[in-house]
């Protein structure tokens, strides 16, 4: 996943689980790197994956939600 770094999502994923970008020449640099670089994608895919299941399970989720609603 690549997500623009103005959403400050670095704020809960670290560098080697997410990609951020700062314009769209950024962007396409940084999609044509892990074109061809597949093993580096498949770690950031790994890691990403396993942070927001962490971050965000379902049962963290209901829980904030029952918290901000009572």
């Amino acid at each position: 996943t690549f997500i623009d770094k103005k959403t400050k999502f670095s704020d809960f994923f670290n560098e080697d689980e997410v990609g951020s970008y700062n314009n769209i020449n950024d962007l396409g640099n940084k999609i044509e790197f892990f074109l061809l670089n597949e093993n580096k994608l498949n770690m950031y895919g790994k890691n990403g994956r396993k942070r927001y299941f962490q971050l965000f399970n379902n049962k963290k989720v209901a829980n904030e939600i029952i918290n901000k609603t009572y």
